[in-house]
């Protein structure tokens, strides 16, 4: 009986606590700590249960953890569509469809929106 407690508690009470963050946590927030919850158990297991691991099993939680960094330091702010381009500039993929002519540019137009 104790054993199953523990073993749906040990998964309601994580799933319920993301949960939670999701509601109210920025998403890029909750996605940099859902991506470094790997790295901390593997953390968790050399502190707590003494276990080792290799060269490689180092790495990976590092890179992991200097991804997560990157995601969260400054953005610069972007200034138009996804090129981050102002709009009519070369790139910005509006230029593309003004070059095209009038019939083709129409109907270009008509398939991105």
């Amino acid at each position: 009986m104790l054993g199953t407690a523990l073993a749906v508690l040990s998964a309601v009470v994580p799933y319920s606590l993301e949960l939670a963050a999701l509601r109210r946590l920025p998403v890029r927030t909750v996605s940099v700590l859902t991506s470094l919850e790997p790295a901390s158990a593997g953390l968790a297991g050399v502190l707590v249960l003494g276990e080792e691991l290799g060269l490689v099993q180092w790495v990976a939680p590092a890179c992991v953890g200097a991804a997560s960094a990157g995601a969260v330091g400054p953005r610069s702010p972007r200034r138009g569509g996804c090129s981050g381009r102002p709009p009519g500039e070369p790139g910005s993929g509006q230029h593309a469809v003004a070059q095209l002519g009038q019939g083709a540019g129409e109907k270009a137009r008509d398939m991105h929106l």
